[in-house]
């Protein structure tokens, strides 16, 4: 559990269990703890204060050295929760879950409510125009039907960055009218109680052109040429060459 203090109920498990316990987090959100951590473990330090077995007043005013930080509610919250989890337990509680700290919490929200992540929309009509103006798949160009296939199976699937890039051809099923892809990578959004994801995607005939069934999804011929150990059946096959 390193980056997270010493504590003692974590190292009291056998080492095996302990790092099953490391991984109960996905990597992008351990990163984030520990970088939390970190700040809270120097704050603690100047003022000669123990990070893993400290007052919940102590933490308050870290919270609140925060805010006064101008920084945003999420960020605020993200470190509260770094802290619980390194944190010794407060009467069989997470201490993250004190009533005081989220009373705090909440008047931080009230406060320094969340603004939207983005400002502005954009028309998903236009790009679907543009699209369809470049016409049939045989005259594109492989930077075209990749730009092409990505953006179609953003817009059909609404699925986040992580999971288009791990859509693989060697986990699609295609039907008559639909294409069905299986996640093999746990993402964000899985947890025990829903770990098995999947994207459905139906044929469009009224616009064949944006229809993204009809990029006929399976590996371009230069990666079929490769050895299977060595073929990696990725949809998205284009990347930028570096100027020189």
């Amino acid at each position: 559990m390193d980056g997270f203090g010493q504590n003692p109920e974590v190292f009291s498990l056998s080492q095996q269990a302990a790092k099953i316990c490391a991984n109960a987090l996905q990597p992008g959100t351990n990163s984030s703890y520990k970088s939390a951590w970190g700040k809270w473990d120097r704050w603690c330090s100047i003022r000669d204060i123990d990070p893993i077995r400290c007052d919940v007043q102590h933490i308050g005013d870290y919270l609140t050295s925060l805010f006064d930080e101008n920084m945003k509610y999420k960020t605020i919250n993200l470190h509260r929760s770094a802290i619980s989890r390194g944190h010794n337990l407060i009467n069989g509680t997470p201490v993250g879950q004190n009533r005081l700290l989220v009373t705090l919490m909440r008047g931080i929200f009230n406060t320094r409510p969340p603004v939207p992540r983005y400002q502005m929309v954009w028309d998903v009509d236009t790009v679907l125009s543009c699209i369809a103006s470049w016409g049939s798949n045989d005259s594109l160009t492989m930077k075209l039907l990749t730009c092409k296939l990505t953006m179609l199976l953003a817009l059909t699937s609404a699925g986040r960055c992580s999971e288009l890039q791990s859509l693989d051809t060697r986990y699609m099923k295609q039907g008559i009218s639909h294409v069905t892809f299986q996640l093999h990578k746990l993402t964000k959004t899985c947890n025990p109680k829903n770990h098995h994801r999947s994207f459905t995607i139906h044929k469009s005939i009224i616009q064949p052109n944006i229809c993204v069934v009809e990029k006929k999804l399976n590996p371009v011929p230069e990666m079929e040429k490769k050895s299977k150990n060595e073929t990696k059946y990725s949809e998205i096959q284009y990347t930028t060459k570096s100027r020189s």
